[in-house]
């Protein structure tokens, strides 16, 4: 068995706002938050949330979408190597979208930059059930 496995994927959510003026130059922001909840069965359901938006006037300006993942992983990984793993999977579908959607509205392409997820740091917030931080 690979380590970890992608089993499903999807977008749950996808806004786009544009009221810019044709031609108007932007400055672009993009934010990134990502999560990582894990079931009892060695399958978790990651979902990494994109925004980008014109930094000035960011009401002008934006898209915002958020994708999730279902994966399978060896419960010999750890629970940082598994955040990075599915960030790793995960990301590319998120690049495409945006990609797509700002060319689908008549817009020159968008690109979000790559990012080293290796490089970041990895803060775990253990969540209880109804997703709160679980009491330690």
């Amino acid at each position: 068995m690979e380590k970890l496995q992608l089993l499903a994927h999807g977008v749950s959510e996808i806004h786009f706002e544009n009221k810019q003026t044709p031609g108007a130059k932007m400055q672009l922001s993009h934010r990134f938050a990502y999560n990582v909840g894990y079931s009892k069965d060695e399958t978790c359901r990651a979902q990494l949330e994109v925004s980008v938006s014109d930094k000035e006037r960011p009401d002008l300006f934006a898209i915002k979408a958020v994708l999730f993942g279902i994966f399978r992983y060896d419960a010999s990984l750890s629970r940082e190597e598994i955040h990075k793993s599915t960030f790793r999977e995960l990301y590319p579908y998120a690049r495409a979208l945006v990609t797509t959607v700002s060319v689908n509205t008549g817009l020159p392409p968008v690109y979000l930059a790559s990012v080293d997820i290796d490089t970041q740091s990895v803060y775990r917030v253990e969540m209880d059930p109804r997703g709160r931080p679980a009491e330690e």
